[in-house]
């Protein structure tokens, strides 16, 4: 994983490893979960999770973000692992890798970056509501929303 890290991190935690829980392929309405093994190196008090989510068929090009509320450091333990979720990626039919961070801030403030690996986990979505999807085109961009609501008024 060494060579997937950048430099500009200050390893107060580190990501010693990551699992996909899900299949390779999964469902646009599947939430989206995987395992981030961390070593604390300092004493620190919250830590969050972040991702950013990577279309490989068309050069890589950044999909989305995502990242969880700040989380309490194990006081006696420095080995942990934390279960990241995204329940609504909404992601359309495609083949997707993940940059994975751990720091504390998010859009609402500044990021501190304690690690990050990049272009570690992938997946693609294949499915959207349990069948196949036969048809997708780039200029329909890389989100299907599917919890949407229309009615005659």
């Amino acid at each position: 994983m060494q060579d997937y890290r950048i430099s500009a991190t200050t390893k107060e935690i580190e990501i010693t490893g990551l699992k996909r829980i899900n299949e390779y392929s999964i469902d646009s309405c599947d939430s989206l979960e995987f395992l981030v093994y961390l070593k604390k190196n300092e004493n620190i008090e919250k830590f969050q999770i972040m991702s950013l989510i990577n279309e490989v068929s068309v050069g890589g090009t950044r999909v989305g973000m995502a990242y969880s509320e700040p989380i309490q450091c194990p006081i006696d333990e420095n080995r942990f692992t934390v279960r990241f979720k995204i329940l609504n990626h909404n992601l359309a039919k495609g083949k997707y890798i993940l940059d994975i961070w751990a720091g504390v801030g998010d859009v609402r403030s500044s990021i501190k970056y304690y690690d990050a690996v990049y272009e570690t986990i992938t997946f693609e979505v294949k499915k959207i509501k349990d069948s196949f999807i036969n048809e997708w085109h780039h200029y329909w961009g890389n989100n299907c929303y599917t919890n949407v609501s229309a009615n005659l008024e």
